[in-house]
């Protein structure tokens, strides 16, 4: 099994570059802008059904008054698609480690993963920031107390001093295993526990990225580190191709209104699986692109994936189509398209749209 960003402790070196198509099916089945805001800010994209599609020659038919005017539609394709490390370990990170934990980070988020032992009493992860000013550093520091059946978040001002405490739900239990996630946005850091967002926590100033990390208390602590990959994501499949009988794993959070996987060839001509959650719509659109067109879409079937929420999403080599499997349940299928040879065809996996991808592999 190969893994996108660490295999066998070590960061796997998967930066590729793979020039743009000036019309390709990157931009998915001609999606429409609403102007119905989603939970994470911004417009939603919402896929059009078939017949409110307009013509499928890259031109747009666009009313004005009793006429018609034809327009070219412009794709924004990015000049480079980088694909960076997805899960940037610590070092030594393969676990267990020594507490105290004190380790050094960067970017705008923060992984831990563990197990809290039988007898815990209390759990503690405090980060440090690189302010705004690039001078002063801001703590903010989340204490799990088992032993008061409460957990509390607080973080110090530019003086050192702690701020308020804030109380959140105690989501954590005595013996479980626990993926602790830290997410730094613009004003506040989202913290995540198994999958689950227990708080939006408001910086007292500026945060530019993170720094260091401090892990202590009653735990196993197996992993540290930090950074999501870039989006979009362009991923080479190791081997060359995903062969029937292996499969793909994904593991990363729901963060906007809808994300889209693609199965490329070599070439990145044909798209043999376009694969996107709509969390507005309940659904999972599916198609194909080949030879210069879009397949038919397929829109029925359950779409497990919820906003926010962190997934273990699989896509398995079947010899009668490509199966789909949420934390290892299946829930649907795609037919290989007629002109796909199912051991060859599938070479480049391509991701974008609002989704954290944590890790990737094979």
């Amino acid at each position: 099994m190969q893994a996108f960003g660490q295999v066998d402790g070590r960061d796997t070196d998967c930066t590729t570059d793979f020039p743009p198509k000036p019309d390709d099916w990157r931009d998915g089945p001609r999606p429409t802008t609403t102007t119905q805001p989603c939970e994470g800010g911004g417009p939603c994209i919402q896929e059009p059904r078939p017949e409110e599609r307009g013509p499928t020659d890259g031109t747009q038919d666009k009313q004005i008054g009793t006429g018609t005017e034809t327009r070219e539609i412009t794709k924004k394709v990015p000049k480079t698609v980088p694909c960076t490390t997805a899960y940037l370990p610590c070092p030594g990170s393969c676990g267990p480690l020594t507490l105290p934990y004190w380790g050094r980070i960067s970017g705008r988020s923060a992984h831990f993963r563990g197990r809290i032992n039988e007898d815990a009493r209390r759990l503690e992860v405090t980060l440090t920031y690189t302010a705004s000013d690039t001078r002063s550093l801001a703590m903010l520091t989340i204490s799990f107390r088992f032993d008061q059946n409460m957990c509390l978040i607080r973080n110090s001002s530019m003086g050192m001093n702690w701020g308020k405490e804030e109380v959140v739900p105690m989501v954590l239990k005595q013996g479980e295993q626990f993926h602790l996630r830290f997410k730094v946005q613009p004003t506040w850091v989202d913290i995540y526990c198994n999958g689950q967002k227990v708080a939006a926590y408001r910086n007292h100033i500026p945060i530019c990225q993170l720094r260091e990390a401090l892990v202590s208390g009653d735990c196993t602590l197996t992993s540290a580190g930090s950074k999501f990959c870039n989006i979009p994501l362009v991923w080479r499949i190791p081997s060359g191709q995903l062969e029937t009988g292996q499969r793909i794993v994904l593991r990363g959070v729901t963060t906007g209104c809808s994300w889209s996987l693609n199965l490329a060839d070599e070439d990145q001509n044909n798209c043999l699986l376009y694969f996107s959650p709509r969390a507005l719509e309940r659904e999972i659109v599916r198609s194909s692109f080949m030879s210069g067109r879009w397949g038919t879409e397929q829109r029925d079937g359950p779409c497990p994936f919820q906003m926010g929420k962190e997934f273990t999403f699989s896509i398995q080599n079947d010899p009668s189509g490509l199966r789909f499997l949420m934390n290892s349940i299946p829930f649907g299928e795609f037919k290989h398209h007629p002109n796909v040879n199912p051991d060859k065809d599938y070479n480049i996996l391509y991701i974008d749209g609002d989704v954290d991808v944590i890790r990737l592999e094979k």
